[in-house]
């Protein structure tokens, strides 16, 4: 329905220019996450987002790392796309442990 509807497509473009205040960045990028989560449709509709995520990550942009989640679970495609895009290079020691702290809040 999100993608039939256009509001999938102005979620991705919105992304797409990262003009954002924080809370909104980060309120979008939950909506992006849960819109693709689970649906390969929608997956393969934001598959374009995934060399977006490589290239923005950086310290204190950790909500990032959801949206590649949801693109990424159970999608062969979007995984293939992801290690041509470099994705790998997320994964630095700094990244893994700003996602680790972010996740000992969350279970305290």
């Amino acid at each position: 329905m999100v993608r039939a509807s256009g509001c999938l497509m102005a979620m991705a473009n919105l992304f797409i220019n990262g003009l954002l205040h924080q809370d909104t960045w980060q309120a979008l990028c939950r909506c992006l996450a849960d819109s693709c989560s689970g649906l390969e449709s929608n997956q393969n509709y934001c598959s374009h987002l995934i060399p977006v995520c490589v290239r923005r990550c950086r310290p204190g942009n950790e909500h990032l790392f959801q949206v590649v989640q949801s693109l990424l679970i159970n999608n062969e495609r979007n995984t293939q796309l992801f290690f041509k895009s470099g994705g790998c290079r997320m994964f630095n020691r700094h990244a893994l442990q700003m996602l680790y702290q972010k996740w000992l809040k969350e279970i305290h």
